[in-house]
C-alpha cells in the first residue's frame, strides 16, 4: 500500500514537472520585448503612465506564467496562453477572464458586459481605463 501511495505522487510530482519544463520551453521561444518598446507600442492604446502601463504588463504576465519580457502588446492572447500543454490554455483564457470580469465589477458594477480581448496590449490597455 505504501509503495502505491509514494508511486502516485512520484508520477504526480513528474506530471508537474513535464508541463513546467515544456511551458518554459515554448516560454523561451518568444521574442523578447523591451520596457521601451512595449511602452511604445502601447501608446496609441492608453495614456496612462509608464509606471502603470508596466504594472498591468507585470500581472498580465504574472497571471498567464510567463516572464514579462516575453509579453508583446500586439501578440494574441490565446497564443501565448498556449504555451501550456493540454487544457492549461484553456485554464489561462478563463483566469484572465474571470480576472478581468471582477475588475469591471468593482468599477463599473457589472462584469457581463466586458469581453476578454484578443490581444495583450487590448486587455492591458482596458485594464488601465477600468482602474482610472
Amino acid at each position: 500500500m505504501m509503495w502505491w501511495v509514494i508511486g502516485v505522487l512520484a508520477a504526480g510530482a513528474a506530471a508537474v514537472l513535464g508541463t513546467r519544463a515544456i511551458r518554459e520551453r515554448r516560454a523561451a521561444k518568444l521574442a523578447d520585448v523591451t520596457d521601451e518598446q512595449f511602452l511604445a507600442s502601447m501608446s496609441g492604446r492608453t495614456q496612462a503612465s509608464a509606471d502603470a502601463v508596466m504594472r498591468e504588463r507585470l500581472y498580465v504576465a504574472k497571471a498567464i506564467g510567463i516572464p514579462a519580457k516575453k509579453l508583446h502588446p500586439e501578440a494574441r492572447l490565446r497564443d501565448i496562453a498556449g504555451i501550456f500543454p493540454g487544457f492549461g490554455k484553456q485554464l489561462t483564457m478563463n483566469d484572465l477572464a474571470d480576472d478581468l470580469f471582477g475588475l469591471a465589477k468593482d468599477s463599473i458594477g457589472r462584469g457581463d458586459n466586458v469581453k476578454l480581448p484578443e490581444k495583450v496590449g487590448d486587455l492591458i490597455a482596458l485594464r488601465l481605463s477600468l482602474r482610472s
